[in-house]
């Protein structure tokens, strides 16, 4: 919660205002395990709903592979090659193999909205592969929130600075690694699968 009143999510409708009562939803927040963030938060109707920033759990990684997989399908930024080499990597049983602290999920009442995927801490670096919201939720900031609770994850661990990639052209993605404190540090011509990326960094304490 901000000092507005705002819940800078924006998952709820915040009624409090500057100077008004703290907002409960926002105030709950604990931390178990590995990384775990629970919070309660309002929907626009003020009835509670309950989501959860965690690490995966293997009843949740056949949703999570639908989810990532149905992503990269409707997107018009890759070739087939890569969308085959790429949801080849993001099956329910791939995501199990790689280490839990690497693949955060964002539930909402035990439905998987949102995942983020990163690679294994090397030389004080982390690489962010995959960060994806159902289309049902986006504009929610669940995108937003993933990405903190990687940096937060990352700080944990030591991390100095994450970075990823982005297709070129790809203005919405564009906006939520600028909006994230990304900023682009190179453009790489016919790199991957042949295509044109643009390379993102954000030191972890920035």
């Amino acid at each position: 919660r901000t000092d507005t009143g705002v819940c800078p999510y924006k998952i709820h409708k915040n009624t409090s205002g500057r100077g008004g009562p703290p907002c409960p939803p926002c105030d709950q927040l604990s931390v178990f395990g590995l990384f775990e963030i629970r919070k309660l938060f309002l929907d626009s109707s003020l009835a509670y709903i309950f989501f959860v920033i965690q690490n995966l759990a293997p009843h949740f990684a056949v949703p999570t592979a639908e989810l990532l997989k149905a992503a990269i399908l409707e997107s018009p930024f890759y070739s087939d090659w890569a969308k085959s080499e790429e949801m080849a990597g993001l099956t329910a049983d791939k995501l199990l193999t790689i280490p839990k602290e690497n693949v955060l999920i964002f539930l909402e009442n035990d439905v998987v909205l949102g995942v983020l995927v990163s690679s294994s801490e090397e030389a004080g670096l982390l690489w962010l592969s995959w960060c994806v919201v159902s289309p049902a939720a986006r504009g929610r900031g669940i995108a937003g929130a993933l990405i903190e609770a990687f940096h937060a994850s990352a700080k944990a661990r030591g991390v100095h600075k994450t970075w990823c990639d982005s297709r070129v052209g790809n203005t919405a993605s564009a906006r939520m690694l600028e909006k994230a404190g990304y900023v682009v540090v190179a453009t790489l011509k016919k790199h991957w699968y042949g295509l044109d990326y643009l390379i993102w960094e954000r030191l972890v304490n920035s």
